[in-house]
């Protein structure tokens, strides 16, 4: 069980986001539909410091929304302790300070976990069909994908964001632990 657990998440990451492919920006003629939205997971602030994992999530969704100016955005993640200020408006300042327009950021800030993320940012998308990129540490991509299928998402595809590698040993441990959870659950 853990090594299928093991291979489920390396296969997540390193699957090619969908994303990146042209057919995802052109409408889809048979759904009607296009990618127009990134969700990125949100992870621990510090005070109103950004993590180091955050800062990795954040940065990788800049470069994407930067080759997609079309692309919006929601930063999901409510104010957990010893955070001053939810995840959520603590990234969406990271991107605006970063460039991005305000307009392209949606906050949704109450959520406590992944899949709450995931539920609570799919009530600010009205098209649960369009492709939906899931932005999100390596290691956590596959579970965030998982969970957004769960939450109604038709077609969520990974946006892997790279983790500290000194720390990705305990994360893809622990990782699997999660992911045997989601499993049970039948997520």
């Amino acid at each position: 069980m853990f090594l299928i657990a093991e291979i489920k998440i390396i296969k997540g990451m390193h699957r090619k986001p969908l994303g990146k492919r042209k057919e995802h920006f052109e409408e889809d003629t048979k759904t009607g539909s296009a990618t127009r939205w990134i969700i990125v997971l949100g992870a621990q602030v510090r005070g109103r410091k950004i993590t180091d994992s955050l800062k990795r999530r954040l940065d990788c969704a800049l470069a994407y929304l930067t080759e997609h100016p079309d692309v919006h955005v929601i930063v999901s993640g409510g104010q957990g302790k010893g955070e001053e200020v939810t995840e959520a408006y603590a990234m969406a300042q990271y991107l605006e300070n970063a460039g991005i327009d305000r307009g392209r950021i949606v906050q949704e800030d109450v959520s406590v976990n992944t899949l709450e993320n995931l539920k609570f940012s799919g009530k600010l998308i009205e098209d649960a069909d369009a492709p939906v990129g899931i932005v999100s540490n390596n290691f956590h991509v596959y579970r965030g994908c998982r969970y957004a299928k769960h939450a109604g998402f038709k077609n969520p595809f990974p946006i892997a964001a790279s983790c500290h590698p000194l720390l990705f040993p305990n994360y893809f441990v622990r990782e699997c632990f999660a992911v045997w959870k989601l499993w049970l659950k039948k997520y």
